[in-house]
């Protein structure tokens, strides 16, 4: 009798022991998802940020950028270009000791019971001056398949729903000399 009460307890450790082995490895795991995703996101706000930057300073360019989005437990990611007008964030995000800054933001949210909540956030500068972001808000003409999110970059950004999508920046001048500045992105998704 005593024997069989040892091997039912050796059992429910057993057991035990297994169902919390498991639960640390689907909390390890779910950590190393979200830090992918991070890493995935900062990667998209770097490439974008760059892109700006680099269509910015060359008229007559055009740089493709690919930004992710649903990952984990984000089921969508915002991105925007946003303006820091304060030198103390400038300095930390940046590096810059300005007092104005522009920077790629993304901010990835998905839904924990019936709220939205923030799950991430990432930032990444780009080197634009105040009068190529006015031209990137005053927008312009993109390809087909395509519109242009310039215009309320700054203010409400663009989401991604789904796993992709396709951007692209292009600077021009017309013959009569004038510049413009467009950020087009992929029509849904």
């Amino acid at each position: 009798m005593r024997r069989g009460v040892e091997e039912v307890f050796q059992l429910l450790i057993g057991v035990f022991t297994m169902a919390l082995i498991a639960t640390i490895a689907y909390q390890v795991l779910g950590r190393v998802q979200t830090s992918r995703c991070e890493q995935m996101w900062q990667t998209d706000v770097t490439s974008f940020a760059n892109a700006i930057t680099t269509v910015a300073k060359s008229y007559g360019t055009t740089a493709y950028v690919t930004l992710h989005g649903k990952c984990g437990r984000a089921d969508e990611v915002n991105y925007a270009l946003i303006t820091l007008n304060d030198r103390k964030l400038c300095i930390a995000v940046c590096g810059t000791p300005t007092d104005s800054c522009y920077v790629v933001r993304y901010l990835a949210s998905g839904k924990q019971g019936s709220k939205r909540v923030e799950l991430s956030r990432g930032y990444s500068c780009t080197e634009i001056t105040p009068y190529v972001y006015y031209l990137v808000e005053r927008g312009g003409s993109c390809d087909s398949g395509f519109t242009d999110i310039g215009s309320d970059f700054e203010q409400k950004g663009f989401v991604i729903k789904g796993l992709v999508k396709h951007v692209y920046v292009r600077s021009t001048v017309d013959a009569s000399g004038t510049k413009s500045v467009v950020i087009c992105a992929q029509k849904g998704g």
